[in-house]
């Protein structure tokens, strides 16, 4: 949740935007791994998350903090931090929102919010601010047109969203290309009585940083 925007958003765990320090957290535990004495043993993650500033929401729980940039009337419930380690030091938040030669700022400097599709962004060449959308998923000026970037184009029978079909029922697989198991006569009895669970993983996480990932590994499909 706190590399989202909002609830129902795309998870984003990237140092190139202004994430929650939370949201950091939680990338930086996603590289760790405990051993069976409960050693922690981290790999390295995406570059600079550990000194990345970021922000936290006063008063709010850690599920709730959303990666979004305040708007103005807003500015006093957040604060800024060098990183997102517990005896990081108070920043100005100008500092966790730039990156680079731009800087993030609220949805709402932004044509129809970027239909809360992407953030918001300002360049220095540019005398607007302007979209930066989920890259994932949509395009265009204010991020208003979907992207399928799934697997087959998930046959015409899902809705492609972080490269992850979401199937109408009652088609499923990777690539909604199935509607029914296998035949129970398929292949020989399996004695162990194997299933196979179906779950929707995190692309973001599983795919985007995997040359950092170190054990973690994955399928370029």
């Amino acid at each position: 949740m706190p590399c989202r925007q909002r609830p129902d958003g795309e998870a984003l765990c990237s140092v190139n935007d202004a994430m929650s320090c939370e949201c950091y957290k939680r990338c930086r535990e996603f590289f760790c791994i405990k051993d069976s004495k409960s050693r922690e043993f981290c790999h390295k993650g995406p570059p600079g998350l550990d000194g990345r500033p970021c922000y936290c929401w006063q008063g709010v729980p850690p599920d709730q903090q959303f990666s979004r940039i305040p708007e103005p009337e807003e500015e006093g419930k957040v604060k800024c931090f060098e990183s997102f380690t517990e005896d990081a030091q108070e920043v100005p938040c100008s500092e966790a929102y730039n990156w680079h030669d731009h800087k993030y700022v609220p949805l709402s400097k932004c044509k129809d919010r970027c239909n809360q599709n992407g953030y918001c962004a300002h360049w220095p060449r540019e005398q607007e601010p302007s979209c930066k959308c989920y890259r994932r998923s949509f395009e265009g000026a204010t991020c208003e047109k979907p992207v399928n970037s799934c697997y087959n184009g998930c046959n015409g029978r899902g809705i492609c969203r972080d490269q992850f079909c979401h199937c109408k029922p009652p088609y499923f697989s990777i690539d909604c290309s199935r509607s029914k198991v296998y035949p129970a006569n398929y292949s020989l009895p399996n004695p162990a009585d194997l299933k196979i669970n179906m779950y929707d993983i995190s692309t973001q996480l599983s795919y985007e940083y995997a040359r950092f990932a170190g054990f973690h590994q994955f399928d370029e499909i």
